[in-house]
């Protein structure tokens, strides 16, 4: 996959937040630039290293600082997550279990907020459905998320950069 060099803005050093993301940001670049992409139809791979070009020049014309430019390379790159995923089904580490925590708790939260409502025993009870039915939501979306993860890990879809919750950071080599 061709792709173009994040290019240096003058001050990063000074945010450390901004520093970090911006090193994660070129380190993620470095990880598709090194990925085998042979195995992979060259129409759809030229296509989106095009897409990932496009959004790095985005990145290099802009002239935000700051927080703009923090907001702007954390949007950037879930952009290109979201390409590889969509396109290639690459994805980072630990994606899955962020996808899947929060798609288990989310769909449960109305059937047992209609539970508390309905129920007319005592005042703990309802708190106690609600405390019991997110922990199950939340060790079921765990568990089919490192599944998928593993899955992905093994059949060489995964990227070496760890996504959480709140931002991604760089790991080395499995």
């Amino acid at each position: 996959m061709n792709i173009i060099e994040l290019k240096e803005k003058p001050n990063i050093s000074n945010d450390v937040k901004l520093d970090r993301i911006y090193a994660v940001f070129q380190n993620f670049l470095e990880e598709l630039r090194k990925r085998d992409w042979s195995n992979h139809p060259i129409e759809a791979v030229n296509r989106d290293a095009e897409a990932i070009n496009r959004d790095i020049e985005k990145i290099n014309s802009s002239s935000y600082t700051s927080n703009a430019l923090r907001n702007l390379l954390k949007y950037k790159l879930g952009n290109i997550i979201m390409i590889l995923r969509q396109n290639h089904k690459v994805v980072p580490q630990n994606y899955y279990r962020n996808q899947w925590t929060i798609l288990t708790v989310i769909p449960l939260c109305p059937f047992i907020l209609w539970i508390t409502t309905t129920t007319t025993m005592n005042d703990w009870i309802p708190s106690v459905i609600i405390s019991m039915g997110l922990i199950v939501a939340f060790i079921i979306g765990r568990s089919v998320a490192k599944n998928k993860d593993r899955k992905a890990f093994e059949e060489g879809r995964q990227l070496n950069i760890a996504s959480n919750f709140w931002s991604y950071t760089y790991t080395p080599a499995h």
